[in-house]
């Protein structure tokens, strides 16, 4: 049974098609669903960027307006993976010197041929959305005599 992930203050940055594809670039709030279903620890406060581990090969990726009026422009992109997570630490608008927030970056990859008119018809109507990400979780592959998860070594067998 697929799980959802979702995303919150999401804005489409910008994207790019080319012959295989497309890939969007996107920034989000970053919560503490996708801090938990991604496996991350907390990001400390005193860190301003970081390189995040793990990617979403997604059944499908909703994107939702948050502005009511704007809900009929949601569309999605079917088979699509979520990876390159980023932390960056951003002052508060206006609120210099005063405090920040901590966004996620990511991008995403659709050979969806549609995909690039789709985003590109969001981008112009749409504001901060919901990104709601379908997947299949994977199983984690357990460590096997004789081998070890960290470097591929075989060890000598007892």
């Amino acid at each position: 049974m697929p799980q959802k992930l979702t995303f919150t203050s999401v804005q489409l940055d910008k994207f790019s098609r080319n012959r295989e594809g497309c890939t969007a670039k996107f920034s989000a709030s970053l919560n503490s669903d996708v801090i938990g279903k991604m496996g991350w620890t907390e990001i400390p406060e005193c860190l301003t960027s970081s390189d995040l581990e793990g990617e979403i090969a997604c059944t499908s990726l909703e994107l939702v307006p948050s502005d009511k009026e704007m809900t009929k422009h949601a569309m999605s992109l079917d088979l699509a993976k979520v990876k390159k997570f980023q932390t960056q630490r951003l002052e508060l608008e206006g609120k210099r010197g005063k405090g920040h927030r901590t966004e996620l970056w990511f991008s995403v990859e659709s050979a969806d041929p549609q995909a690039a008119r789709k985003l590109e018809l969001y981008l112009l109507v749409a504001g901060k959305s919901k990104m709601v990400v379908s997947y299949e979780p994977v199983a984690k592959q357990d460590v096997l005599p004789g081998a070890t998860a960290e470097q591929g070594e075989e060890l000598p067998l007892q």
